[in-house]
């Protein structure tokens, strides 16, 4: 039976049909699912709803959009075995409340932009999508996980442009593809029109793809190569804590005994793979450094430190430790960015009562140095991203202006299981790489481990949930992207212009209302 255009049927598939299937769509196109081509077209559904329904229900149409793709992309919240039950399905909900408003905020300016200056508007989206999307990941609360630039993640060629914008440049292009697709449905009845725009599609496409391969060639040389270990427990996260330091370092000090070679310039063990205060707690560092003294070779672990203020108040910090053989000194760096309610409850500096709550694995204080670790023998220099760290650009672009030749990158995705938190993890620190040029070493406790090269692919990794090491050089890089210099811009730019877009539109109001 036809449905007419003004009935209940109709009505409820463009308010909530079409919504759905593009959430469903965008979160079908995200690792470790091989659809990230679904993300050209995956905006569809919505912009259809948008052009059927006034702009007053842009915002309505958007949220529920992003309902369906933030419980697709991050269902496996619920999962986490070091949170609560309670805790997992609260946390989950704040998420599905919050990140839903970048898709509707994004949604109703579009629809209002096209309301009042017609189809061609179309390419304003993603200057406004961008720009929402930035604000929602950037402060201690921000969580730039499920961003449009993860589904892209495998198109090596494509995305090598971040070195220029950075990650959200890949949600610009996204969006930007969606408005010319639906640009082109829009002309599909006049064949020129239609045939240009089909013309600019494909060149949207090809052009940083063919750039991408290009750069992936002509990359600048290294300054040097070393040989780098990473071994990978597998120790499930709560077992790691309850049986303490000795039992952790068995597996730990056997497979990299097992690697040992005096090529090996540097060791990597995951996340607090050694469970305690490492630097103050004598006998644990003792076992630490008598390893490290008996094997010859430096090796950077993951530990728990704290520190005691003037007016007696310990603060605890996730750490990374260089311990390097006969020397008692350790290097050491503390996670700037802990995770928002899982490491840290944000907002303390405005609210201190904050910090007597603790609603997760722990409470720790964020650090405040951008530390730079120094192997002996000018071997290196590399900095350290501490599990959630890896997804915020601005983070590795510090480290990296700081002289930093590499990264590393320690994390333990136990809490998760088998699911698709380790794939996607792995795949967003991918693009720190390509944003710094600059190899990365991944270590994870559980997996996925992996050695990334500076163009983001993945030269060699382990299996997720199995016991096993990696042995690779790696390249030592000093050149600066335009990234590393000039930081988030591109984002901004959006910002600006979407904040013009928006004066434009009151000022264009109030003519009307004056008329």
């Amino acid at each position: 039976m036809k449905v007419g255009r003004s009935s209940p049927a109709r009505h409820k598939i463009v308010s909530v049909g079409l919504p759905a299937l593009s959430g469903a769509l965008m979160a079908l196109s995200l690792p470790p699912l091989p659809l990230g081509w679904l993300a050209w077209v995956g905006l569809l559904p919505l912009f259809q709803a948008l052009r059927a329904q006034s702009y007053r229900g842009g915002f309505g149409l958007g949220y529920r959009a992003g309902l369906v793709y933030y419980l697709g992309s991050l269902y496996w919240i619920l999962l986490n075995t070091g949170a609560t039950p309670i805790l997992r399905v609260l946390s989950l909900i704040g998420v599905l409340i919050v990140l839903p408003l970048i898709w509707g905020i994004g949604a109703w300016l579009t629809a209002l932009v096209r309301s009042r200056w017609g189809p061609g508007s179309w390419l304003l989206a993603p200057l406004i999508w961008t720009a929402a999307e930035m604000i929602f990941s950037i402060g201690e609360s921000g969580f730039p996980w499920a961003v449009f630039a993860l589904s892209q993640s495998s198109f090596l060629d494509l995305i090598q442009f971040v070195e220029l914008t950075g990650v959200h440049g890949v949600t610009f292009w996204v969006v930007a593809t969606n408005a010319l697709g639906m640009i082109a449905w829009q002309e599909r009845k006049t064949k020129p029109q239609s045939a240009g725009v089909l013309l600019l599609i494909v060149l949207w496409i090809l052009l940083p793809a063919s750039w991408g391969r290009h750069r992936r060639a002509n990359l600048p040389p290294a300054v040097s190569v070393m040989t780098v270990g990473l071994v990978q427990g597998d120790i499930p996260a709560e077992e790691k804590w309850e049986l303490g330091v000795e039992h952790s370092l068995i597996p730990y000090e056997q497979l990299t005994t097992s690697i040992a070679s005096d090529t090996l310039k540097l060791v990597v063990w995951p996340e607090t793979a050694v469970p305690t205060y490492l630097e103050k707690r004598w006998y644990d560092r003792r076992l630490v450094q008598d390893f490290v003294d008996s094997l010859g070779i430096p090796l950077l672990t993951g530990a728990n430190d704290y520190e005691i203020t003037a007016d007696e108040k310990a603060l605890r910090f996730n750490g990374a430790f260089l311990v390097r053989p006969d020397v008692a000194e350790l290097q050491v760096y503390h996670k700037i960015h802990p995770v928002p309610f899982g490491e840290r409850i944000p907002f303390q500096r405005l609210f201190p009562f904050l910090g007597s709550f603790s609603l997760g694995q722990a409470e720790f204080t964020p650090g405040y140095d951008y530390t730079v670790f120094s192997l002996d023998q000018g071997s290196g220099t590399f900095s350290v991203l501490i599990c959630f760290e890896s997804i915020f650009s601005e983070v590795t672009r510090n480290f990296v202006r700081r002289g930093a030749e590499f990264l590393v990158n320690i994390t333990n995705d136990g809490w998760f299981g088998r699911c698709s938190e380790p794939y996607q993890h792995l795949e967003l620190t991918r693009f720190r790489s390509i944003e710094t040029r600059r190899w990365l070493v991944r270590a994870a406790n559980t997996g996925i481990s992996a050695i990334i090269a500076a163009d983001g692919t993945i030269v060699d990794r382990l299996p997720l949930l199995e016991r096993g090491t990696l042995v690779h050089y790696i390249e030592l890089r000093r050149d600066q992207t335009f990234f590393v210099r000039n930081g988030n811009w591109f984002p901004a730019f959006c910002g600006a212009c979407s904040f013009l877009l928006i004066l434009g539109l009151v000022f264009h109001k109030k003519k009307d209302l004056r008329r």
